[in-house]
């Protein structure tokens, strides 16, 4: 039987710092929560108390801290989603204005290869401007590979004419 003829138990300053209003109540749970203090600090005066507070309390902390981790997890995990997919919009974007760049540098590697002006390129201009080391480099910096004039007008020449038009030139 607990009597306090003697004074206050030992635990109940501790007790009455810690817990002693609403107030003070709050700042400790908050400060066990976000590691202002130890929550296993502010966790001892309830094991004097009796275990049933102290494992409300640890229940307290248990479920508080999941929960908060789980919120932080979840809006990481949806801003990490939402960058993925700016990023995959991005990389879209760029290979088509890369693929755009391409198309122009092939345009106009055309107009220079295309002698005659005609907007076709005939297998002797194309032998022609594989002459020219400009040109030759020109391919060479749009990774194409040239080796065989012949064979390249075959892969080329879609439709068979023996004239690689704008859109076979650039498509090819």
């Amino acid at each position: 039987e607990d009597s306090w003829e003697d004074g206050p138990p030992l635990f109940y300053e501790e007790v009455t710092t810690d817990y002693g209003s609403l107030f003070r109540t709050m700042f400790s749970l908050f400060k066990g929560m976000s590691g202002g203090v130890s929550w296993g600090e502010i966790a001892e005066p309830w094991l004097h108390v009796g275990w049933v507070y102290f494992m409300i309390f640890i229940l307290y902390i248990f479920f508080t801290l999941f929960s908060v981790l789980n919120i932080v997890t979840g809006v990481f995990v949806d801003s990490a989603i939402q960058a993925s997919q700016r990023d995959r919009g991005v990389l879209m974007e760029k290979q088509r204005k890369a693929q755009e760049a391409t198309t122009q540098h092939l345009l106009l590697l055309l107009e220079e290869i295309d002698t005659d002006h005609t907007g076709t390129i005939t297998v002797e201009e194309l032998a022609e401007a594989l002459e020219n080391p400009r040109i030759m480099h020109y391919f060479s910096a749009l990774s194409i590979d040239i080796r065989d004039v012949s064979q390249l007008m075959k892969l080329l020449d879609v439709d068979g004419d023996g004239e690689i038009d704008i859109t076979e030139f650039v498509d090819g």
